[in-house]
């Protein structure tokens, strides 16, 4: 067996050490790296299935988290959007009936200032401003 010989790069930044405890860990001084990282990997070969595991349960983790964050955003819509988008649709709908209260008595009134004077009154109903979805319907 020949002796190890670290590449040139390594011995300048240091890297001899780690160079010379894998050498050290494998039994054997091999003659060339490839040689040295192939019976290291042999030799650390029983951790893999721990690396997979870690491999899973990182996956699991982050694809619980995410879950946990979907969870968390429906009980913060359920507890604290929704009920303040009921509110507003509440008080929405309120001045809209208000508004068409207010449409229909000026109406009314115009109708009845116009019988009042014996003018003839033509002017049709108010139509809805807003229906929501829901069909016109006609007084």
């Amino acid at each position: 067996m020949g002796a190890l010989v670290p590449a040139p790069d390594l011995l300048d930044d240091g890297g001899l050490d780690w160079v010379r405890v894998l050498a050290e860990t494998t039994q054997f001084i091999h003659e060339t790296q490839s040689q040295m990282v192939i019976a290291a990997v042999n030799k650390g070969a029983p951790a893999s299935p721990l690396i997979f595991l870690f491999a899973i349960v990182a996956v699991s983790a982050a694809d619980s988290l995410e879950g946990m964050v979907v969870v968390t955003k429906r009980y913060l819509d359920s507890k604290l959007v929704e009920p303040v988008r009921k509110r507003l649709r509440e008080e929405g709908e309120a001045i809209g009936e208000e508004r068409e209260r207010k449409r229909w008595e000026a109406w009314n009134r115009r109708r009845l200032e116009a019988e009042a004077s014996g003018e003839p009154f033509d002017e049709p109903t108010p139509k809805p401003e807003h229906t929501n979805g829901k069909e016109e319907s006609s007084p």
